[in-house]
C-alpha cells in the first residue's frame, strides 16, 4: 500500500483524491513527497478546507519531521526527582504530553494504560509530560486513572519550555521515538500506536 500510494501521488499531485493515499505513507521516508503534494494542492485549491487541514499538519510535520532528533527533555517527576528522555536511550518511547485539567487527555488515559501494559517490559517505555501547574491535582490525577509509567512536569502549563520545545498548542499529545532518540511519528491515535510501537519494536538498531 505504501508503494502504491507513492506512486498515486506522484501520478495525481495535483488531485484531491492524493490526500486520502497519504494516510499510507511513511510519514518518516514521505516527507518530500507530502511537502510537495501541499504546494501543489495549495496552488490549485487555496481556499480547500481539506487542503488549508493537510497543510496545517505538514506545517506541524516540519517542525520536528519523522526522522529528525528528538530535543532533551529534562524534568522533575511528582516526587520531585529529575529525570531526562536520554535517560531511555535503548528504548522505544511514547512521549505523552497530557494534564490532569484535560477531559480529552482524561479519556484517554484508558486506552494508554492497556497500551503500556500490553508493551511494557519489551524496551518500551512511556515518558509522560504534564502541562499541569498544581501537583496535588496532577499526582491525583496519576493515581486515579492507573498510570504507572513515568511521568515529569515543570508545573508551568502552557508556559513549559518542553511544549514550545515541541511546538504542542494542544493536547493529548504524542510523539513515539526510536532507540537512537529519533522521531517515528507525531500525533498518532492508538490504534496507530500499536502498529508503528510494534513496528519500531520488531527493527534493529
Amino acid at each position: 500500500m505504501e508503494t502504491f500510494a507513492h506512486n498515486f501521488i506522484q501520478k495525481n499531485i495535483n488531485s484531491l483524491v492524493s490526500l486520502s493515499a497519504t494516510k499510507f505513507l511513511n510519514q518518516q521516508s514521505e516527507i518530500g513527497l507530502m511537502n510537495m503534494l501541499k504546494d501543489s494542492l495549495l496552488k490549485a485549491y487555496p481556499e480547500n478546507r481539506y487542503v488549508k487541514d493537510y497543510s496545517t499538519l505538514m506545517t506541524e510535520l516540519n517542525k520536528l519531521p519523522p526522522g529528525s532528533s528528538c530535543p532533551e527533555i529534562s524534568l522533575n517527576t511528582p516526587d520531585n526527582k529529575s529525570i531526562s528522555l536520554s535517560s531511555l536511550r535503548g528504548k522505544v518511547v511514547l512521549i505523552d504530553f497530557w494534564a490532569s485539567w484535560c477531559a480529552p487527555c482524561r479519556r484517554e488515559n484508558p486506552n494508554i494504560v492497556q497500551l503500556y501494559n500490553r508493551f511494557r517490559g519489551n524496551d518500551f517505555e512511556i515518558f509522560g509530560v504534564s502541562l499541569d501547574d498544581n501537583v496535588a491535582a496532577w499526582k491525583n490525577a496519576i493515581e486515579k486513572d492507573g498510570i504507572t509509567w513515568l511521568q515529569a512536569s515543570d508545573l508551568k502549563k502552557w508556559e513549559s519550555q518542553v511544549a514550545k520545545d515541541f511546538h504542542v498548542e494542544a493536547i493529548p499529545y504524542n510523539i513515539l521515538v526510536d532507540r537512537e532518540g529519533k522521531i517515528i511519528a507525531k500525533g498518532l491515535h492508538i490504534e496507530e500506536l500499536i502498529i508503528k510501537i510494534t513496528e519500531a519494536l520488531g527493527a534493529k538498531s
